[in-house]
């Protein structure tokens, strides 16, 4: 299972999500610096911004990069 967290997400907090990788099996869980709980989201909700400094397309585009990766591999 791959599965990203934003550091910055404060509705799913990224340590929660690390709990996955104590369950059994194997879970990839990667921590997206600067990104926050709607920075993974193709349009975010109104009234919402990215953090300062990121850059949604890089990050949208990496994300594709390494699921696609993460599958030829699994």
């Amino acid at each position: 299972m791959l599965v990203f967290a934003g550091e910055l997400d404060a509705v799913t907090p990224a340590g929660q999500v690390a709990l996955l990788q104590q369950a059994p099996g194997t879970a990839d869980v990667r921590v997206v610096a600067g990104a926050d709980h709607f920075s993974f989201m193709d349009t975010r909700p109104p009234g919402t911004a990215d953090p300062a400094g990121s850059n949604r397309e890089a990050r949208l585009a990496e994300m594709a990069r390494a699921a696609g990766e993460f599958c030829l591999l699994a």
